[in-house]
């Protein structure tokens, strides 16, 4: 199966020589010390920075500055951070599809009305986006970023500032967009919530990916000191 996104070998910013592959249907979720790279990393994936070495591939072809545009089409980076446009919710929808597409796509408030029905929040559709509680306001924001059809969603701590309750929910949204076709990589420093989610598990340890794999072989076979000792003391931590 060829990869969506394949990273050869990329290093910059807080990230050294990482390679690694993300195909059709993946849910990947990074984990690692604070500080170690792994937001830096969704950003290359997505595109907003450039690596000073290394070669990242799109579909099996190089990309280059002309085609940055269109990948992140494809491809969305939602931050920790949900972000609202004053409006309602069902505007929010709107503006995220028409500043990420162009105008005249034939999409019409019934699909995005869709939308928010995916995510759970269509009963919120006439609701001031700004009164929303944290978990709506991430809802929004997924909904919001599947608005465009993604192939791959990049999500950045999804769940930190939210009680377990609505975390459960968020949840829930991932895996019924994962069922609709849309890849993940996911950044969390929950190693309960990477357990529950992931179909592989990546763990970046000082810029470095020091491992990626199904998320069983991760666990029960890390295959170096540091993931080793990482997955001890989150195992200890209860975290």
């Amino acid at each position: 199966m060829e990869p969506i996104i394949e990273l050869k070998n990329v290093s910059g910013r807080k990230i050294e020589d990482v390679s690694m592959a993300i195909y059709p249907s993946d849910k990947i979720v990074l984990l690692g010390p604070s500080g170690g790279g792994k937001t830096t990393l969704l950003r290359f994936i997505n595109l907003l920075e450039t690596p000073r070495s290394g070669d990242i591939k799109y579909h099996g072809e190089a990309i280059d500055g002309h085609s940055y545009p269109q990948i992140r089409r494809k491809i969305v980076l939602l931050p920790q951070t949900p972000v609202v446009v004053d409006g309602t919710v069902l505007e929010n929808v709107n503006w995220a599809h028409s500043f990420k597409l162009s105008a005249g796509s034939g999409v019409g408030d019934g699909d995005f009305m869709s939308c928010l029905n995916v995510v759970g929040i269509k009963h919120l559709a006439d609701k001031p986006a700004e009164q929303l509680s944290g978990g709506e306001k991430q809802r929004l924001n997924l909904a919001m970023g599947f608005s465009i059809k993604p192939e791959l969603m990049l999500l950045d701590e999804p769940t930190s500032a939210l009680d377990p309750s609505a975390s459960a929910g968020i949840h829930a949204v991932i895996n019924r967009l994962h069922g609709k076709g849309v890849s993940f990589v996911i950044v969390t420093h929950s190693f309960a919530e990477a357990v529950l989610l992931a179909d592989r598990i990546g763990i970046i340890i000082d810029g470095r990916l020091e491992q990626l794999d199904k998320k069983e072989n991760v666990i029960n076979n890390p295959i170096t000191d540091s993931v080793k000792q990482f997955i001890i003391s989150h195992r200890q931590n209860g975290s």
